[in-house]
C-alpha cells in the first residue's frame, strides 16, 4: 500500500540523516539557551541567586503575582523577548524546511548518479538559501487559508452560542468545547499539510510560481484526501507515541540530586532530537507519497 510504503521510507530516510537531525537540534538548542539565560537572569535578579532554586520549587500563583507587582517591567520585557524569539523560531523552522527538502532530493539524485560526492553542509544551506524567498511568499499567500480558518472559527462561535443557550447550558458547553477543539486542530493540521505539499512541489519542480504551487498542493490533497490525511496522521501518531514515552520516563526521574537532573536534561535533549527526526520523517514520507503519484 502506497501510504505504508511512503511512511516506511520516511522513517528510513529520517533515520539515515543523522547530520541533519543534529543541525535541527543545534538551532533548537540556541533558541532554548537564549530563553533559559533570559529567564534565569530575571528570576535570579528578582529572587536572589541563593534562593533561586528553592523558591522555584514552591512557585505558585501568589509568588507570580508578587513578582509581577514588584518586578513587572522586567517580566514584561522577558515575555516580549520570548514572543519575539518564538516568532523568529517559527520563520527559521520554515526556512530550514528548504534545507531538509534539498538534502532529501539531492540524496535521491546522488543515489542514481554519484553517491556520496556532495557534502551535507553545502547541500543543506544551499537549499535554505535557494528556497528562502519562495517559502516566505508561500507563508504570505497562505494567509488566505488562515482567513478561512478564522471564518470557520467565527461560524463555530455562533453555533456554540446557540447550542449552549449563550453559555447557560453547562453540560452542553463541555461537549461543544471538545468538539470545537477537535475540529480546530483537524483544520490546523489540514492547512499545515497543504503547506508541506506546496513546499514539496516548489522544491521538486524548482519553480518560482509559488501561488500556483499552493493551489496545486491544495488540489493534490483534496484529490487524494484519504491517502494524504492517513499518512499525515500516521506520522502524527508516531510523534504522540514519542512524546508519551518521553513524558513517561521524564516524569519518573527525581530532581533532588545532581545526577538525576543531568539525566533529565539528557533525556530532554534526546526528545528534542526526536522532534527534528520527526520533521524530516514528515517531509520525506510526504515527498515519497507525492513522487509515487
Amino acid at each position: 500500500m502506497k501510504i505504508l510504503k511512503s511512511y516506511g521510507l520516511g522513517i528510513k530516510k529520517a533515520s539515515s540523516q543523522g547530520k541533519m537531525v543534529l543541525v535541527l537540534w543545534a538551532f533548537s538548542l540556541v533558541f532554548a539557551a537564549v530563553v533559559y539565560l533570559v529567564g534565569r537572569g530575571y528570576f535570579a535578579n528578582a529572587l536572589g541567586q541563593s534562593a533561586l532554586g528553592e523558591t522555584l520549587k514552591r512557585f505558585d500563583t501568589g509568588l507570580f503575582l508578587e513578582m509581577l507587582t514588584h518586578h513587572g517591567a522586567p517580566l514584561g520585557m522577558m515575555f516580549k523577548l520570548i514572543v519575539l524569539l518564538a516568532f523568529v523560531y517559527f520563520w527559521v523552522s520554515i526556512f530550514l524546511a528548504g534545507g531538509i527538502l534539498h538534502v532529501l532530493l539531492s540524496a535521491n539524485e546522488s543515489a542514481a548518479q554519484e553517491p556520496g560526492r556532495r557534502r551535507f553542509g553545502a547541500v543543506f544551506f544551499q537549499g535554505v538559501g535557494r528556497y528562502f524567498g519562495r517559502f516566505f511568499r508561500l507563508e504570505i499567500y497562505s494567509l488566505i487559508l488562515w482567513v478561512g480558518f478564522f471564518i470557520f472559527q467565527w461560524i463555530l462561535w455562533l453555533l456554540a452560542g446557540t447550542l449552549t443557550a449563550q453559555g447557560s447550558n453547562e453540560k452542553m458547553i463541555f461537549y461543544v468545547f471538545w468538539t470545537w477543539l477537535a475540529l480546530s486542530l483537524i483544520l490546523v493540521f489540514f492547512i499545515r499539510m497543504i503547506l508541506d505539499y506546496a513546499r514539496i512541489i516548489i522544491a521538486w519542480t524548482d519553480t518560482r510560481r509559488v501561488w500556483r504551487s499552493l493551489w496545486e498542493a491544495t488540489g493534490f490533497v483534496f484529490k487524494r484526501l484519504f491517502g494524504t490525511t492517513a499518512l499525515y496522521y500516521l506520522l502524527f501518531i508516531t510523534g504522540v507515541v514519542i512524546f508519551l514515552v518521553y513524558w513517561g520516563i521524564h516524569s519518573r526521574i527525581p530532581t533532588d540530586f545532581l545526577g538525576a537532573i543531568w539525566l533529565a536534561f539528557l533525556i530532554g535533549q534526546i526528545f528534542i532530537l526526536s522532534r527534528g527526526w520527526l520533521r524530516i520523517a514528515f517531509l520525506a514520507a510526504q515527498l515519497s507519497y507525492y513522487g509515487r503519484d
